[in-house]
């Protein structure tokens, strides 16, 4: 199989989507859904929703192994086009909601509220200057061949040129965290949440944060 990186475009899409769902259980989320695809299909779309840095590692056949979204301050955001799929997402969204695809619309909404509590608390440790890892996987046969290290490294370099100080992102225990360990992240600080994998066994989820200019160790 021949890989190579590329931007993201929307023929991916469905690609990335099947990988989440290859990658994470999302049904804990909103376990009433009756297509956990549809939670995928949101979380890939919230996760990159501002995003204005992608880079994708596929194959031959255009198919999708690993990717990193990112928003690095300062950096180009798409102009109206990105606007205008923003919305878009949205919109569908909120349809999803209304037509039940996420469950009972009551218990629906109080889990989405509660979440989006949980998300804004994580987006309060971001500093102006960050560069935030909106969405990292790699395929689990690509793991330990240094692929997850090429998209880091890449994205740091071009947080770097744009004035940015930290990378900044968070995971739980249903990830490679150990991964950010040893790529020198600090780990800064630890959360308990009923959203993220491994609940009810003391933290399950971290946030760390990265200066650009460090060198990483090796992996």
């Amino acid at each position: 199989m021949e890989l190579r990186t590329t931007g993201y475009d929307p023929r991916y899409k469905d690609s990335c989507v099947r990988l989440i769902g290859e990658t994470w259980d999302l049904r804990r989320i909103l376990p009433e859904a009756p297509n956990p695809r549809v939670i995928e299909e949101l979380f890939f779309s919230e996760a990159t929703l501002d995003a204005n840095y992608a880079e994708l590692i596929i194959d031959e056949a255009g198919e999708v192994h690993g990717y990193l979204f990112g928003i690095i301050r300062g950096a180009p955001r798409g102009g109206v086009r990105a606007a205008l799929r923003s919305a878009g997402a949205v919109l569908r969204a909120v349809g999803r909601f209304l037509s039940g695809a996420l469950g009972p619309r009551r218990r629906a909404a109080a889990t989405i509220r509660s979440l989006l509590g949980m998300l804004r608390s994580l987006d309060a440790l971001r500093k102006d200057d960050d560069a935030y890892v909106s969405l990292f996987i790699v395929g689990a046969g690509l793991r330990g061949q240094g692929w997850g290290r090429r998209l880091l490294d890449g994205y740091r370099a071009k947080a770097a040129a744009y004035g940015s100080n930290r990378l900044y992102l968070w995971t739980d225990k249903g990830c490679n965290y150990g991964f950010y360990d040893r790529m020198g992240f600090e780990r800064i600080k630890e959360i308990e949440s009923p959203f993220l994998a491994a609940n009810g066994a003391g933290p399950n989820g971290f946030v760390y944060a990265l200066p650009v200019d460090d060198g990483a160790a090796a992996v």
